[in-house]
């Protein structure tokens, strides 16, 4: 295992210089003048903006001015953002918990909840409970988190003033109370997604395992549906569900993002769209940076668990 960890630490550094170079030089060719964006004014005289353009290294090319910043990066600096005027690492220190806050929420819901469904479904194939999950997944996987996001705002906070509609709070600093309605929402939004996800995959997992000899061979040992069921079939089934779980992690945390725009979250996400608005490429680097090494975390982990769950799988074999 150890020498497929490394390997696959190996390919995590190539992905993570892939995804920032292009990220990099995608955002350098979107429209906006960068100089007027870190003066956070437009009426500079030319020296003033001159003054900015060198500081900002713009008389270099986009090539020359990534190596700057893989330099600076390698030396453990982010760079200082335009827009927010402040070390970009400060303001990640802020907003990352917020972010990972609510994606392990979403998470905790999702896969245990979107097992239950998926199992109950096909136990109970071709009849009106199958039905009815099945369609109800369909539909909560195609449906935008954006849009969940402003239905939600206007039932519970515009039409019935039952939840806040914007902003969020620690428990320590506005209490449990306060804290739970601010979450609510954002969690709904998140998870939703991610129940469908899994509802559908553990039906599929589940009737696969249905059709094995084992389970009609316990079956005919006079063992009761609920000790087959669980035994057997739910216990079986999980180990395909573990392989979504990277992927599934990773659209859980893009998602989060998404929802903090929604309900104006201090997060990861909520930074980055005011980045990309004001082009302030040093902020939107490090999201990049830091999603993308979550993202490569989350597949690495996926395939140790993958190997625990399943004995006959051999990561070291795999890695050859």
């Amino acid at each position: 295992m150890g020498k497929y960890l490394l390997k696959r630490l190996g390919q995590m550094v190539i992905v993570v210089f892939v995804v920032t170079l292009l990220t990099f030089f995608l955002v350098d060719m979107v429209p906006g003048d960068i100089v007027y964006n870190a003066a956070g004014r437009d009426d500079l005289t030319q020296e003033e903006y001159d003054q900015i353009y060198y500081e900002l290294n713009l008389d270099k090319s986009t090539a020359s001015r990534y190596v700057i910043w893989l330099k600076n990066l390698l030396s453990g600096n982010l760079g200082y953002s335009y827009v927010y005027r402040r070390p970009v690492w400060d303001m990640l220190k802020e907003k990352i918990p917020t972010t990972l806050y609510l994606s392990f929420l979403a998470m905790l819901i999702s896969v245990p909840l979107g097992v239950l469904f998926g199992s109950i479904s096909a136990i109970r194939r071709k009849k009106p409970s199958d039905t009815i999950i099945t369609l109800i997944a369909n539909i909560c996987n195609c449906l935008p988190q954006f849009w969940i996001g402003i239905m939600l705002m206007l039932f519970f906070s515009f039409r019935h003033n039952w939840l806040p509609s914007v902003g969020f709070g620690w428990p320590a600093r506005v209490g449990w109370e306060r804290h739970i309605k601010t979450i609510i929402m954002p969690v709904i939004c998140v998870a939703l997604g991610g129940i469908a996800g899994f509802t559908r995959q553990s039906r599929s997992a589940m009737l696969e395992v249905i059709r094995q000899d084992y389970i009609r061979t316990a079956r005919s040992k006079g063992l009761s549906n609920a000790a087959v069921n669980m035994k057997h079939m739910v216990r079986n089934g999980l180990i395909p569900i573990v392989t979504i779980l990277g992927s599934r992690l990773a659209r859980i945390l893009s998602g989060s993002m998404i929802v903090e725009n929604v309900f104006s979250i201090p997060g990861m996400g909520l930074m980055a769209m005011t980045s990309i608005n004001n082009k302030d490429i040093p902020a939107i680097q490090a999201i990049v940076l830091i999603s993308t090494i979550v993202a490569c975390l989350a597949f690495i982990l996926t395939d140790v668990l993958y190997v625990l769950v399943d004995p006959r799988i051999s990561l070291d074999g795999s890695a050859d």
